[in-house]
């Protein structure tokens, strides 16, 4: 009988792991076709959100941010202007006033929200008001996950053109947090931080639900 309960229990949870499994997907479509569908107006809604997060990251730029089309794609571009030299050794470096110029697919960028969202709209809850308190914390949540993000991208990029010049002349430039954050995020960071924001979201939905319970 004992050696039977973990087969019943599994005989009994496949057929919900199949139906979240398939839920999941369907909203992870969805999501997906709305994503780029409104993706233009996403990124300019995010845009400000990027650029404070950027000045804040690397007061030593001049920076700007837009969205620009390039072919069929929409691209988050980054123009920064050196204000004031930057040393790569004692003999070589940058001048202030020298501009670089990093861009990435916008879609790219939405990615960590549409994983939030999905996981959120398949979490089981009991009611409506549940579902809807879950969305607002998760729509709360998306702004330190895409500031935490999309703004190391750029200037990770950035940063890998001063990496790239100091190998060139045989400088071994140790990795600036930024860009060891930007590898990070690029290497499944970006998939990770939108299921912690979600996890969180789903921690205080339950602790709001039990304190609500209580009184």
């Amino acid at each position: 009988m004992a050696g039977g309960q973990p087969k019943h229990k599994l005989m009994v949870l496949r057929p919900l792991l199949i139906k979240l499994s398939l839920k999941a997907l369907l909203v992870w479509l969805i999501f997906s076709g709305l994503g780029w569908y409104f993706q233009n107006a996403i990124g300019h809604a995010l845009l400000p959100l990027f650029e404070a997060t950027i000045r804040m990251l690397a007061p030593e730029f001049g920076s700007g941010l837009k969205i620009v089309t390039q072919g069929h794609e929409q691209i988050i571009q980054l123009n920064v202007r050196l204000l004031k030299p930057f040393a790569i050794s004692q003999q070589y470096g940058f001048p202030a006033g020298k501009e670089f110029q990093v861009g990435s697919h916008l879609i790219h960028t939405l990615v960590p929200i549409i994983i939030e969202l999905t996981l959120l709209m398949v979490w089981p809850v009991q009611t409506f008001q549940q579902r809807t308190l879950l969305l607002v914390l998760g729509f709360v949540f998306i702004i330190p996950v895409s500031a935490a993000i999309t703004p190391a991208l750029l200037l990770g990029l950035i940063e890998i053109n001063f990496q790239e010049t100091a190998s060139a002349i045989g400088i071994a430039r140790p990795d600036p947090f930024i860009l060891s954050w930007m590898l990070f995020c690029e290497g499944g960071g970006r998939w990770l931080l939108p299921v912690v924001a979600a996890w969180v979201c789903i921690y205080l939905l339950n602790a709001l639900s039990r304190s609500k319970r209580n009184h």
